[in-house]
C-alpha cells in the first residue's frame, strides 16, 4: 500500500507535475485566510469540533482536482453539522499538497476549510 505522499507525487506526475518544493506561509492569525485551487482555508481557534470524525481528504470525490492532501502530521475531521464542516488539526507544521497547484507548508494551527462556490448553480467549484 501506498503513503498518501507516494498518492500525491504519483498523481503529480501523471497530471504533469506540480510545483513540487512548498511555498511557505510562515504564519497566519485568527480569521486570516490562504487559498490553494477551489479550496480556501482560515485560521480559526484551536480544536476539534465536538463529535467530528477523520476523514482522508479535504474535498469529496476521487477526480484530480478533489485531491487537496493534508500531509503528516495533519489530521482532517469533518463534524456532523449542515453540510458538514471540515477542519485541518496539526501541532507542528505540515504541507497542503495538490497534483495541479503548488504545495503550501503551512505553520501548526486549526484551519476550518471553505469551497469556493458557483453563484450560478449553487454548487462548490471543481478545480
Amino acid at each position: 500500500m501506498m503513503s498518501v505522499g507516494e498518492v500525491v507525487e504519483r498523481i503529480a506526475r501523471e497530471a504533469g507535475g506540480a510545483q513540487v518544493e512548498p511555498v511557505g506561509i510562515v504564519a497566519l492569525a485568527l480569521g486570516e485566510w490562504v487559498r490553494q485551487g477551489d479550496v480556501y482555508l482560515e485560521r480559526v481557534p484551536d480544536g476539534v469540533p465536538r463529535g467530528a470524525r477523520r476523514r482522508a481528504q479535504l474535498v469529496d470525490g476521487t477526480s484530480v482536482g478533489a485531491r487537496h492532501v493534508a500531509g503528516t502530521p495533519a489530521q482532517v475531521f469533518e463534524a456532523d453539522r449542515v453540510g458538514g464542516e471540515i477542519v485541518v488539526v496539526s501541532a507542528a507544521g505540515w504541507t497542503l499538497r495538490h497534483p495541479e497547484h503548488a504545495h503550501l507548508a503551512l505553520p501548526a494551527g486549526t484551519f476550518r476549510v471553505v469551497r469556493q462556490l458557483d453563484m450560478q448553480t449553487r454548487r462548490a467549484v471543481e478545480d
